[in-house]
């Protein structure tokens, strides 16, 4: 009977899937290499890119395959921090330790010494009863960032016992008791004296940590003891395309006991399409969990859904579709699993859905906010679906998705989650109407006649008014109609002054204080002071201008000022606490970079900076101190320009901003005399500074989909540019300087408005004196008609 998926989805592959597991052969060797050459290991990468899956799957087999060739085995324990239970004992953790080594290899709860009193227990011991054996231990320590949730006397006799396990001596405390003991059997035979010289040999007992690389700075806890943790270390990236074509195309065709049937594609270059689609842009790699949730839907939809064993183009839907399905699906799960009806499931996601995303992004969901009962069984069946994850920070236990593609089914359900709630919130009104007006008909009817009786005398009274005040009443319209209209319009300017002030539009916010200005402080606009006022929006100006230098503890203050002013008048001064957020984020996670990256002196030679999807807007200043630094990468982040900060640092030759929130080129650009790529898609850039095409060292320039409208003739400087893409830009006419590129071998124009182009003559001439391989022109409303050649008489592939 079938036991297994082919593909686990967003759960990690288990040490029996090792024969599915494909593509990090490479990566699980070297892992195993990098193990036996270094007593200690550390092992990182970004989350989900597959750690639990390399150990499990990859590590696992090949030490079970070495201790088939070799006399001395490798005794693997695999101890995941989230399963210990956090109270104050202090030896809490350390029993965890040496209860999973027991739980492994139970023949290690025998004393096996002269020398050592069976009372004494401590990983040095249970090592060298180990060794005994013609074994020895390698502690694999998962998910090891959550190191942080426990107590500092548990982590410091944590420590004290791998420092003794993977030392070279006898413990002290125990080469006290073992000299005694040999002292007392002076006389004995010649097998005591061999014990003796067995313990004084060093442990061959082993450490890897696998940590997030996120988190890599709680490492920093153990360089103490450990000064050169770090540099034993070992990181992962995500799959290049060949590896995770072999990922889906080598499971899907073996023979086993699988759900599914083995199937294969039509033809490689569907796969090989596909994988494309989802590979990065820049770097072409490809995120294993897109790629596993495609792999899943495909062998659970197609091959077993549809029973169909070689898969066609047409068979596999859009990427976004099979995320939004793989979404549906885990719901339905929870649904079947729980035993839920339609209007439940909507109960238990109104509570969890609108928590799982904040501003567009991934946040944090702390346990205490859900509720007990369907929300919290919701949730524990998500997390075996893979839906979301575990995280743990500062003691606390939190829920976030997955990945960040999952962001957009999120927004889409809680859009329907909003509708239903409006639509439900609808319909309890009017039933609570109709049901009050039920009610109250028959009262109503028996006073009807009351009514009557009422209205006709007051008919009587309103005509006797009219016929005395009618003519006061006519004098004195007219005056009324146009105050009232005043107050009116005045109020409603006040409104708008209120909304630009609250989405930090200062400029704006000046303008249509103006407007109410030549009103005195007893009008309407009265409820603002308005020196107040006046000193608000200076501030906010301010705040802008020395956030735009880097001056960036300056500009919190001035922002406070104007938080202070509209929290004053019960506004909402949201966009500056996400600004003030991300300042107070960026602090913190360059402090956790550097932290995980000083050597034992303190000396930071990293020369990359990795703060991808952080949330942050800016970069400290002591980034001025990196001396070496060259890569910097921050894209999906939030920051509205280019760090002035490192544009002053001559050694850098990459930066990476793609998916910010940046609107102009710093003319500082310049300065970076080495910069070889410029990464700036997803933007809101509206223009190139000429400043950026006096960088003559720029060899790669991605400014896909933001808002430029032209490209300018200065372009042409970048004499050794060799890929420029624009794609996803409102460009009109085709960028003829572009072409005086000397050193242009690819230019992407892809998804733009080109309606005009050159003539064919000038196009044919100018592309000859180009070094042009390749123009990317689809999508544009015109076409590119004949046939190019470059000046190496080689013709210019166009994809249009």
């Amino acid at each position: 009977m079938s036991t297994n998926y082919r593909f686990p989805g967003l759960n990690a592959y288990s040490k029996k899937d090792a024969s599915l597991f494909k593509g990090r052969d490479e990566d699980s060797q070297n892992l195993f290499n990098r193990l036996l050459l270094n007593k200690t290991t550390v092992f990182h990468a970004d989350s989900g890119i597959g750690k639990s899956s390399v150990i499990q799957a990859g590590l696992l087999p090949i030490i079970d395959k070495y201790n088939d060739e070799v006399s001395c085995e490798i005794i693997p324990i695999e101890i995941k921090l989230t399963e210990i239970i956090n109270d104050q004992s202090n030896n809490l953790l350390v029993d965890f330790v040496f209860n999973k080594i027991y739980e492994e290899v139970p023949s290690l709860k025998k004393n096996l010494f002269t020398l050592i009193p069976e009372d004494i227990t401590s990983l040095w011991v249970l090592n060298k009863r180990c060794e005994k054996q013609n074994k020895y231990l390698v502690l694999i320590f998962d998910q090891f960032e959550n190191i942080q949730i426990f107590s500092k006397k548990q982590i410091e006799a944590f420590k004290k016992e791998l420092f003794y396990l993977l030392g070279s001596k006898i413990p002290s405390e125990i080469y006290l008791i073992v000299e005694d003991n040999l002292n007392v059997k002076i006389n004995a035979d010649i097998p005591v004296q061999e014990e003796y010289n067995f313990l004084s040999v060093p442990n061959r007992a082993k450490c890897l940590f696998v940590v997030r690389e996120d988190k890599l700075g709680v490492m920093t806890q153990f360089s103490d003891l450990f000064p050169d943790i770090l540099k034993n270390d070992f990181a992962i990236e995500p799959l290049s395309l060949e590896d995770a074509f072999n990922a889906i195309y080598e499971p899907a065709i073996i023979e086993g006991d699988y759900y599914s049937k083995p199937f294969h594609f039509k033809n490689d270059n569907i796969l090989k399409g596909l994988i494309e689609k989802i590979a990065d842009y820049d770097t072409h790699l490809v995120d294993p969990i897109q790629l596993q949730i495609i792999a899943r839907d495909i062998e659970r939809n197609i091959v077993i859904g549809n029973g169909k064993t070689v898969i066609e183009e047409n068979d596999i839907p859009e990427v976004s579709d099979i995320i939004w399905k793989f979404y549906n699906d885990c719901w339905d799960i929870v649904s079947y699993n729980i035993g839920l009806k339609d209007s439940e499931v909507f109960d238990v996601k109104q509570i969890i859905v609108p928590q799982l995303i904040s501003t567009g992004r991934r946040d944090l969901v702390i346990t205490t906010k859900i509720p007990e009962g369907d929300p919290t069984k919701a949730i524990l069946i998500l997390k075996k679906e893979g839906l979301i994850r575990e995280v743990i920070s500062d003691g606390n236990t939190f829920y976030q998705l997955t990945h960040d593609r999952l962001v957009d089914p999120v927004k889409n359900d809680i859009l329907r989650i909003e509708e239903r709630a409006r639509v439900a919130d609808e319909v309890r009104k009017v039933n609570e109407k109709a049901e009050k007006a039920s009610s109250n008909l028959k009262r109503n009817m028996r006073k009807l006649w009351r009514f009557r009786v009422a209205f006709a005398i007051l008919i009587i009274g309103l005509i006797i008014l009219w016929v005395i005040y009618a003519p006061r009443f006519k004098s004195k319209d007219s005056a009324i109609v146009s105050i009232i209209n005043s107050l009116a319009s005045v109020d409603q300017k006040d409104d708008y002054y209120m909304q630009f002030l609250e989405n930090k539009d200062f400029k704006n916010a000046i303008i249509f204080y103006c407007l109410t200005g030549t009103y005195t402080d007893k009008d309407v606009r009265g409820k603002y002071d308005s020196k107040a006022v006046q000193d608000t929006l200076m501030a906010g100006l301010r705040g802008d201008s020395l956030f735009a230098v880097g001056e960036y503890e300056k500009a919190m203050k001035n922002y406070e000022r104007v938080v202070l002013y509209i929290n004053k008048h019960k506004g909402n001064p949201s966009k500056i606490y996400s600004i003030k957020s991300s300042y107070y984020a960026s602090i913190l996670a360059f402090d956790e970079w550097k932290k995980a990256r000083q050597d034992s002196t303190g000396v930071i030679t990293s020369r990359r900076i990795g703060l991808e999807d952080k949330g942050i807007n800016i970069l400290p200043d002591e980034v001025k101190t990196l001396k070496y630094l060259e890569n910097v990468q921050l894209k999906d982040n939030n920051f509205e320009t280019i760090p002035p900060n490192i544009l002053n640092i001559k050694t850098i030759n990459m930066i990476n901003l793609q998916n910010n929130k940046i609107s102009k080129i710093s003319k500082d650009i310049s300065k970076l005399t080495n910069l070889e790529a410029l990464y700036l898609n997803q933007n809101s850039i509206s223009s190139i500074p000429i400043e950026l095409c006096n960088v003559e060292s720029l060899r790669f320039l991605t400014l896909n989909n933001n808002k430029i409208l032209i490209i300018p003739d200065e372009i042409k400087k970048l004499k050794k540019l060799e890929s420029l893409s624009l794609s996803g830009n409102p460009l009109y006419n085709f960028p003829l300087a572009t072409l005086e590129l000397k050193s242009l071998k690819k230019l992407y124009l892809n998804n733009s408005t080109i309606t005009e182009l050159p003539t064919l003559d000038i196009l044919k001439e100018k592309f000859s004196t180009s070094a042009l391989e390749k123009i990317d022109f689809k999508n544009n409303p015109v076409k590119l008609e004949g046939e190019f050649y470059n000046k190496n008489e080689k013709r210019i592939l166009i994809n249009q």
